[in-house]
């Protein structure tokens, strides 16, 4: 099961984000029985067929909490990224009600709707512009900076395909205390941090490790927060975002 490790220092707190999909398991684990020990009669895969729509359901609700816990450790998310969860629910729910009957079948079409929920999402990732934030983007190739001193704002690092190395020992912060986000496809992240600078990390990898200064966190689905110690007294700090399929991070001293 994907975990949501907190860390602080040394210390770490293990939470399990998807206590749904675990009940979910266990229902159908009970189910199975029942229907095995001949107690109930009903059709394991007529309620997966009606059902299935859940799964929109559950990420939904999942990328939800993800967004909330990312504006308490102070990123911004996009309005994209908060609408589609949102749209995803709304889909499931439709799917389930449809295949219930509690929706007249010429009332609606599915494929209408999605259009036209694709078509909203498309125009609210256009209008979705954070003043302020540099994107630096590439869909081939390794992104790095830091060979020579460069001055460092919030930015947004996105590679489709390649790693993204990134030494802030160079780095000239334009102010006490700067926000960076990486987006990558496939590809790793490597990070070289100074030893006075406060670092507070937030990473979600469906596929790859994490290292943290030789502490190392591995699985699949990992979402992990890790602050320094004394991150919110430090003179200068970085907010380091990480949203990886698939690719290791590593950060270490510089």
């Amino acid at each position: 099961m994907p975990k949501f490790l907190v860390v602080i220092g040394k210390e770490a707190e293990d939470v399990n984000p998807n206590r749904a999909f675990a009940w979910l398991v266990i229902a159908f684990g009970v189910f199975s029985l029942l229907k095995a020990l001949g107690w109930i009669h009903l059709s394991i895969w007529r309620l997966v067929l009606t059902y299935w729509p859940a799964v929109f359901i559950l990420w939904g609700v999942k990328e939800i909490a993800g967004v909330k816990r990312a504006r308490q450790l102070g990123r911004r998310p996009g309005a994209k990224n908060e609408l589609a969860p949102v749209l995803a629910i709304v889909v499931g729910v439709l799917l389930i009600a449809n295949k219930l009957g509690w929706i007249a079948h010429r009332s609606w079409s599915i494929w209408g709707v999605g259009w036209a929920l694709l078509l909203i999402y498309v125009g609210v990732s256009l209008l979705d512009f954070r003043g302020g934030d540099q994107v630096v983007s590439t869909y081939l190739g390794d992104l790095s900076y830091g060979d020579k001193p460069f001055e460092l704002n919030d930015t947004r690092f996105e590679t489709m395909l390649g790693g993204i190395r990134l030494d802030l020992s160079q780095a000239m912060m334009a102010k006490d205390e700067v926000t960076l986000e990486f987006v990558s496809g496939l590809g790793g992240v490597e990070i070289l941090v100074p030893r006075d600078l406060g670092i507070m990390v937030h990473a979600r990898i469906s596929l790859g490790d994490i290292s943290i200064f030789g502490d190392e966190f591995s699985g699949l689905g990992r979402e992990l927060s890790w602050t320094s110690p004394g991150f919110s007294t430090a003179e200068k700090r970085v907010r380091l975002f990480f949203n990886m399929k698939l690719g290791d991070v590593v950060i270490r001293h510089a």
